[in-house]
């Protein structure tokens, strides 16, 4: 069974946002410790990071300071998390981002964090599928966070997680914007798209309320100015704005 991405905000194209990170007041000294870029820091090995999903939804990111000195990192305000194996072994071709992934709104106004010597911080992420109809992502496998350029060049969709990351929707709202965008889904099969079903009383739960799809369709009128194209190909021009019955 594939796998999803994530995503707005990390899954065959899940985006993800870093929701809610409350750091202590950053001591005085700290302007003159080392400042890296997120992924900068990765890729010289001063920090590891661990991207943990415990649904299409949310996610725990975990990142060590490898280094015996305090790192200040700048939080991406957007990114992406792939199944590493897929990466490695796909490239970023397959579940969207690479073999199912997930988008980040990234850390959204968050903008610096600091990570004391040889120590290990938790951030809480939300997360929206990029590539609908693949399985949920699932915190047994292991997933690889990167830059959301990586994983899409559609400034629409990085616009939505970034709006995301800084919580102006829920993730509701940002999922149905997503998938409209991602996998061109018309808001009239998103409005019909069941969520769970009660095998006893055989009561559905919907995925989204009416009210929410008329914020997407809004959300996504607003980053149609950044793109040449007017909505996805599979979504007609009729299908621009979601009207409820």
């Amino acid at each position: 069974m594939r796998t999803n991405l994530f995503a707005v905000t990390f899954a065959a194209g899940w985006l993800l946002v870093w929701g809610g990170f409350a750091g202590a007041a950053e001591p005085r000294a700290a302007v003159e410790e080392e400042t890296l870029a997120w992924f900068e820091a990765e890729k010289a090995g001063k920090i590891e990071v661990k991207f943990v999903p415990k649904d299409a939804s949310e996610a725990t990111v975990m990142v060590r300071n490898l280094t015996n000195a305090p790192l200040r990192l700048q939080l991406p305000e957007t990114f992406a998390a792939v199944p590493a194996q897929a990466q490695m072994g796909m490239g970023m071709g397959g579940m969207g981002m690479g073999g199912g992934g997930m988008g980040g709104m990234g850390m959204g106004g968050m903008g610096m964090m600091r990570i004391p010597a040889e120590r290990q911080m938790k951030l809480k992420v939300t997360t929206v599928c990029l590539e609908h109809g693949k399985a949920d992502p699932n915190p047994r496998v292991a997933y690889k966070m990167i830059p959301a350029e990586d994983f899409t060049q559609d400034p629409r969709v990085l616009e939505v997680c970034r709006l995301l990351g800084y919580s102006r929707m829920t993730q509701n709202v940002a999922q149905a914007a997503a998938w409209h965008l991602t996998d061109g889904l018309a808001w009239s099969e998103l409005r019909s798209k069941v969520k769970s079903e009660n095998p006893f009383t055989r009561q559905v739960t919907m995925w989204f309320h009416p009210q929410e799809l008329v914020q997407a369709s809004f959300v996504v009128a607003s980053t149609n100015h950044l793109s040449n194209e007017e909505s996805t190909a599979a979504v007609g021009k009729s299908d621009a704005t979601y009207v409820p019955n």
